[in-house]
């Protein structure tokens, strides 16, 4: 039971954590895909 509800509880805790940094890895590669035609269009 214990070990159960420690996976139950681990389990929820990293696979936001994993998700936030594809996520953000994605996010980072966006901007920098974006950031050339941002800088081009601030000028």
């Amino acid at each position: 039971m214990l070990e159960i509800s420690h996976k139950n509880i681990i389990q929820p805790t990293i696979w936001p954590l994993c998700n936030l940094i594809i996520n953000s890895h994605d996010k980072i590669n966006m901007i920098k895909k974006l950031t050339p035609k941002v800088k081009i269009i601030g000028h």
